[in-house]
């Protein structure tokens, strides 16, 4: 392999793995609510954990997390998510929306994200607002 083509690798392999980050933060501020809710679909707690803003974090352990979703049948049982509105200025924002669990119930829930260095987060889940 000649020099040229090592280093045309590399650069593609640098470019996948800017790619790759940005799509795991959460590239949009509804991206981040619908890895959250994969995550908890998933039962992977531990990963929507970590959707929450660092604010919340140091608010909120993560077994209280895991209990609140736990006790929360929309966000447990939610099988998708229909946004109504989405209001963003600068750095933060407010997204509305309904969350249809598996037997089709639908719940209002509203979020408030906040941009941090690593990508959008979310800072707060109002159901039924």
């Amino acid at each position: 392999m000649t020099r040229n083509m090592k280093s045309n690798l590399g650069i593609v392999a640098a470019i996948l793995v800017v790619i790759g980050i940005f799509f795991y933060t959460g590239s949009s501020p509804t991206d981040v609510i619908d890895l959250q809710l994969n995550a908890i679909q998933k039962r992977d707690y531990q990963k929507a954990f970590s959707y929450m803003s660092k604010d919340f974090h140091e608010a909120t352990a993560l077994k209280d997390y895991e209990k609140f979703i736990d006790n929360t049948v929309p966000l447990k049982n939610n099988k998708s998510i229909h946004i109504k509105e989405k209001t963003i200025k600068d750095k933060s924002g407010t997204i509305s929306a309904v969350l249809i669990d598996k037997e089709g119930n639908k719940t209002p829930v509203e979020y408030k994200i906040i941009k941090e260095e690593d990508g959008w987060k979310i800072q707060v889940i109002n159901l039924n607002p």
